[in-house]
């Protein structure tokens, strides 16, 4: 009797700790889909699925407990550039690392440390004529000047070399290369070692028209030249052959022509893929090894595309900003705002914004909402720069800097 007794209560206690169980799993279950659901409905009509496994690891002060993306704390420093005036004048944009800007006054380049207020270098006038073109990799640095290329590494100059004529783009420098665009829409290449010219393009060459706006990309020994009515090419610089074509000249498969068909930003490298725009068809990814178009988005009229891992940040000049899986080729989210836009970077969770009336905007990465501002007392020139997780936007005269707590 007593033993049918014991089976019975642990038969009743063995029920009871399943049903505490399952209250336990439908209460954290349903706690979880909350949180869920709160994200999910940030993704309305947009394939949140593909932003969550695109996920980074985050310091914890920047997101709360449900993963939403915190308003921004911050400290703006301004620092006094002597001299940087004239820079706006140049149209050369300067380059900035933690502690120096790296510019040009129309015929200098200086190297100033704006922590400790004082020049590092000024390297003596490079030209009579005035730089019309700067780029930096690293250590290397080629600068241009009427019909002259100049490579410095490590501040110190190299060697200097003719061109055929004067330069319309910024240089593309990698470890061996250095490849730039004349105003004749020709391209001319340089080894890094010596200065070695080892190409020198015609805007016409095996019944190719190069485009004259973007800049090549050097990828290896390959460098990627944008050309006219909508293709790009792969060309090698060791065989000094063709690799591949590919043709982006279509807007919802059907051809364009003219300027509509033209690249309209210098192609950008992601994961073997060449990311690439033209002015009315959108936004391509292509096969870097033979040409292939992976996808093809219908973004109009893109402004800029900032990279961040898997993800691409499109502003385009309706002042959209389109979020978009590079690997799947689909938009995540699209949102359009009031203020005019002018630049877009990432730092952790946020996609930072600068716009014409001098304000800095965080956005949420996650859905594009605005979560914080900021109300500079300067004018951006140029894209800000992101060292560290701290924000530089450059002025005429002075560098702001936003420290993000």
């Amino acid at each position: 009797m007593s033993l049918v007794m014991n089976k019975n209560w642990l038969f009743i206690i063995a029920l009871l700790l399943s049903s505490c169980e399952s209250l336990d799993w439908v209460g954290n279950s349903e706690k979880k889909g909350s949180l869920i659901g709160d994200r999910e409905s940030l993704f309305e009509n947009n394939n949140h699925h593909e932003l969550k496994d695109m996920q980074t690891s985050s310091e914890g002060s920047y997101l709360d407990s449900a993963h939403n993306v915190l308003t921004p704390q911050y400290t703006v420093s301004y620092y006094n550039i002597p001299r940087l005036k004239r820079l706006v004048d140049s149209n050369v944009e300067p380059h900035l690392d933690q502690t120096t800007l790296t510019y040009f006054d129309g015929k200098h380049y200086y190297k100033y440390n704006y922590n400790t207020q004082t020049y590092e270098s000024d390297i003596a006038s490079l030209s009579k004529e005035p730089i019309i073109s700067f780029a930096k990799a690293k250590e290397k640095v080629v600068t241009t000047a009427g019909k002259h290329i100049n490579f410095y590494h490590a501040n110190d100059l190299k060697w200097t070399n003719d061109l055929s004529l004067p330069i319309r783009n910024a240089a593309s420098i990698s470890d061996d290369h250095v490849c730039l665009k004349n105003i004749k829409a020709g391209v001319e290449c340089f080894t890094t070692a010596n200065g070695r010219k080892i190409v020198s393009l015609e805007n016409n060459f095996q019944e190719v028209t190069i485009d004259n706006k973007s800049s090549p990309l050097i990828v290896g020994n390959n460098v990627i030249i944008p050309t006219n009515n909508g293709y790009i090419l792969n060309y090698n610089l060791d065989n000094k052959e063709i690799n591949w074509t590919a043709n982006l000249s279509y807007k919802f498969d059907n051809p364009l022509s003219g300027s509509f068909a033209n690249i309209s930003l210098t192609p950008i490298i992601s994961n073997e893929k060449i990311i690439v725009a033209n002015f009315s068809g959108g936004i391509f990814a292509v096969n870097i090894h033979n040409g292939e178009i992976l996808w093809h988005l219908p973004i109009m009229k893109p402004k800029s595309i900032e990279i961040n891992g898997k993800l691409g940040i499109v502003l385009d000049y309706d002042n959209n900003i389109n979020l978009i899986n590079l690997d799947k080729g689909s938009i995540i989210w699209q949102k359009k705002y009031r203020d005019k836009m002018k630049s877009i970077n990432v730092i952790k969770e946020w996609i930072i914004v600068t716009t014409n009336d001098n304000r800095v905007k965080f956005l949420n990465r996650f859905n594009g909402n605005i979560v914080g501002e900021i109300k500079l007392k300067i004018a951006s020139l140029f894209k800000p720069v992101e060292i560290n997780n701290d924000l530089y936007i450059i002025s005429e005269n002075k560098i702001a800097k936003v420290s993000l707590k």
